[in-house]
């Protein structure tokens, strides 16, 4: 398993609150080490300011990419979303964590 650098994933040390970010692949399952564990997670091949980067959606943010896109993720593809920090507190302790906020297509 190869390790990833922290600058490669959109994260709040990687992103501002209010950036537009693009899907600009197909997502695709990749095994990650979490606590020691090896899980299988989603990851969104994204661009943000001009820069590659990879998303991985927690649940409320995969439930709200299902809601408005549809399960099949090969269709997420061009679509946009606006980056979001928000503080909270889990597992004992306050963090940022990133919350997608959906851009909607302007009909013309």
């Amino acid at each position: 398993m190869v390790e990833a650098e922290a600058g490669e994933y959109l994260n709040v040390e990687t992103s501002h609150d209010g950036d537009i970010v693009v899907i600009v692949d197909k997502p695709y399952k990749d095994t990650v080490e979490r606590n020691g564990e090896k899980v299988i997670v989603d990851n969104i091949p994204i661009e943000l300011n001009g820069k590659k980067l990879k998303y991985t959606p927690g649940r409320k943010a995969t439930k709200l990419f299902v809601t408005a896109w549809g399960k099949e993720m090969d269709n997420w593809v061009g679509k946009k979303f606006q980056v979001t920090h928000k503080e909270i507190e889990a597992f004992g302790k306050e963090m940022t964590v990133i919350r997608p906020k959906l851009i909607t297509e302007e009909k013309v």
